[in-house]
């Protein structure tokens, strides 16, 4: 047990690893942009399901409305019985559908979201968030150093070239005595 247990571990490290790189590998931002993109993909892909479905529906309820106006001009009362039995027979086949339809959704969240994978999602998730405020906090100082840096200006610029400039003669000349 100790052993699947470990071997899970590392399988949750290497898809963490494959999804967002080793972050040894990676440039900091490639792994936050890597993070935006799929969020953004991902909202972009719910909205664009929710309005096809939107137009589905209206489409649906436009057609109903024609099909009302239609018989309303065309039907006899014999006639009209006939659709009320056929439309309370396709109301009837449709919620079966419907029913059909959200049975078979359920199903394939339930197949593809198991307690095992739900639980590795939950693992994934906290270490790229983990890591994603970690390169922002770094971000943000690197960012402070360097407007602090450019704060002081050309004349501290000057001055750490010299300094540069001095230790390198101050190394070469402790060099040339120690030989």
């Amino acid at each position: 047990a100790v052993v699947s247990t470990q071997s899970t571990g590392n399988h949750y490290k290497n898809t963490i690893y494959e999804f967002c790189g080793a972050t040894e590998n990676r440039n900091p931002s490639t792994i936050i942009q890597n993070n935006r993109y799929m969020e953004s993909k991902l909202a972009t892909g719910l909205t664009q399901l929710q309005s096809k479905q939107l137009q589905y529906v209206q489409r649906a309820g436009e057609a109903l409305k024609l099909y009302d106006k239609v018989a309303k001009l065309r039907t006899t009362s014999e006639q009209k019985e006939k659709h009320l039995e056929r439309v309370t027979s396709l109301s009837a086949a449709a919620t079966k559908l419907s029913l059909m339809v959200d049975n078979l959704e359920a199903r394939i969240v339930s197949d593809t979201y198991t307690a095992e994978n739900v639980s590795a999602l939950k693992v994934i998730h906290a270490e790229i968030e983990a890591k994603q405020r970690s390169l922002e906090k770094e971000l943000s100082h690197d960012k402070h150093v360097l407007d602090a840096y450019l704060a002081l200006g050309d004349d501290f610029t000057a001055l750490v070239d010299l300094y540069r400039e001095l230790k390198s003669n101050l190394e070469t000349y402790q060099w040339a005595l120690k030989s």
